[in-house]
């Protein structure tokens, strides 16, 4: 395979050349089009490429941990297989299947690296986690968050509230410890009661659900109503906001990977999420006022969701944002 595509990679060192196309290919067969023969053929090229790049990581891995030597196997494993079906044309399942397999194994490669150089100024700072489209997991975002507003505004107290939420989170950390010393267990939980809504780096990682419990529950603890559920409503419809408008309409990048169409989606979102919140519940208050604590905290929530990087974003933009908020009331 010596095929070589100018997609904008630059000249890093080997592993994180193959890491970046490697996420690139991920994104690529997303959406397969097996029947459109443009698409098949630069997949073809794309699939060569990455394989290429590969092969050259392999060449080249003083000074990696040793895990990443046979993860790299693999992909080239996985990259040869696949070369050679599609010429067959592979239908979406098999896409479906080589995406999960080399996802898995992206991931993989970029926590060990990470491990093994932690901090933003090393080389593997720049890989980012994969995080593809699923509107599964963006209507789930919604609906948890919902969900959230309308039981403690509605139904729970406080001291209710916070038993359960103490009872949960407990529960999730449990599970969290209990998958890393069982993998079989870990497995059941990724692809099977969770698979639907999980990422990639969470089957490695801890995911975002227990992040947002335990913001839900520091921030319950310390925070006025209003202000607790204006911060979920800030990552329950900003947060998908962005996600979807920075999938379609974001080439104009403002910050690593997040674009200028995603950040404005998760102000504007926000923004009349929380304004609605407002008028529904505090109608008494001013309108200048209402509209100058939305502002606040959709713009807080909204850069913090475009510089989360280290600490998952379903924990600081609650924190934050109901932070912001609780300073207005």
């Amino acid at each position: 395979m010596q095929v070589a595509i100018a997609n904008g990679f630059g000249t890093a060192e080997p592993i994180h050349s193959m890491a970046r196309a490697l996420y690139g290919f991920v994104y690529k067969i997303q959406k397969p089009r097996p029947q459109d023969q443009s698409w098949s053929e630069k997949i073809k090229a794309y699939c060569t490429d990455v394989y290429d790049r590969a092969a050259a990581a392999k060449e080249n891995l003083a000074g990696t941990p040793a895990a990443v030597s046979g993860y790299v196997d693999e992909v080239m494993e996985t990259l040869r297989k696949f070369s050679d079906e599609l010429a067959h044309s592979p239908n979406a399942a098999r896409y479906k299947e080589v995406r999960l397999t080399l996802s898995q194994l992206y991931e993989k490669i970029l926590m060990a690296l990470e491990e093994a150089a932690p901090g933003p100024g090393s080389p593997q700072a720049q890989l980012l986690p994969l995080k593809p489209v699923n509107y599964y997991r963006n209507i789930f975002h919604v609906g948890m968050g919902l969900v959230a507003v309308l039981l403690y505004q509605l139904v729970l107290s406080w001291s209710l509230a916070m038993t359960l939420l103490i009872i949960t989170l407990s529960t999730f950390v449990t599970l969290e410890i209990t998958r890393r010393r069982y993998p079989k267990f870990n497995d059941y939980l990724v692809d099977g009661v969770f698979g639907i809504i999980v990422r990639p780096r969470e089957r490695y990682r801890v995911n975002a659900s227990t992040y947002y419990l335990a913001a839900l529950t520091i921030m319950t603890a310390i925070t006025p109503k209003p202000a607790l559920c204006i911060g979920l409503l800030v990552l329950a419809f900003g947060d998908p906001a962005a996600s979807l408008a920075g999938r379609r309409w974001g080439r104009k990048k403002l910050w690593q990977e997040k674009s200028v169409a995603g950040t404005s989606a998760f102000f504007l979102v926000s923004l009349v999420a929380t304004l609605a919140y407002l008028i529904l519940t505090l109608p008494s208050l001013a309108a200048w006022r209402m509209l100058l604590i939305c502002t606040t905290v959709s713009a807080a929530g909204a850069a913090t969701e475009l510089f989360s990087r280290r600490i998952n974003d379903n924990f600081t933009i609650p924190v934050v944002a109901a932070g912001v908020a609780a300073f207005w009331f």
